[in-house]
């Protein structure tokens, strides 16, 4: 009998990640840089690593992040985006210009399966009164709604697929 692969999110956890820290745009930020707070969404799905990877790729490049950098690790760092996670766009807890959020994705396989986690990364202050850190801010909402649109959209398109039995 087939199984369908549904992935929880497990964690939304914030804190420090350095690698995504030192990955800055080129691109002027009226209000500031960001500090090296981010957001997690992981998890562990019922599928072999390279599946996870291969849809990962495709899902990225249709959100509209571009790779900078990927290893035989399975670590992916975005490029940062300047635009708003799909389907939040007309929210009102933003304005019209993102401050762009850049992802890292890192799998591992685990066994038959594989562990799977999405950082997110606000590049810019938005200008926002309330502190970056503020779980209401502008850059704490991008941050979770980047993660979790990554993670989510990979759970689905796997989803589509068979897991193994």
């Amino acid at each position: 009998m087939a199984r369908i692969a549904v992935m929880s999110v497990f964690l939304l956890a914030t804190f420090s990640l350095p690698a995504i820290a030192q990955s800055r745009a080129g691109r002027a930020c009226p209000h500031g840089r960001a500090d090296a707070k981010t957001v997690e969404a992981s998890g562990t799905l019922p599928f072999a690593v390279g599946s996870v990877r291969e849809v990962l790729d495709s899902v990225l490049t249709a959100r509209g992040y571009r790779g900078r950098v990927s290893d035989a690790r399975g670590t992916r760092l975005s490029q940062p985006k300047f635009t708003w996670p799909q389907g939040t766009e007309g929210e009102a807890w933003h304005g019209r210009d993102s401050p762009g959020v850049e992802v890292m994705v890192r799998t591992a396989s685990r066994g038959d399966s594989t562990d799977f986690s999405v950082l997110s990364h606000v590049v810019c202050l938005s200008g926002d009164a309330r502190p970056e850190t503020d779980p209401e801010s502008v850059e704490t909402h991008l941050e979770q709604a980047a993660a979790v649109e990554i993670a989510t959209a990979v759970a689905e398109a796997l989803g589509k697929r068979v897991a193994r039995p």
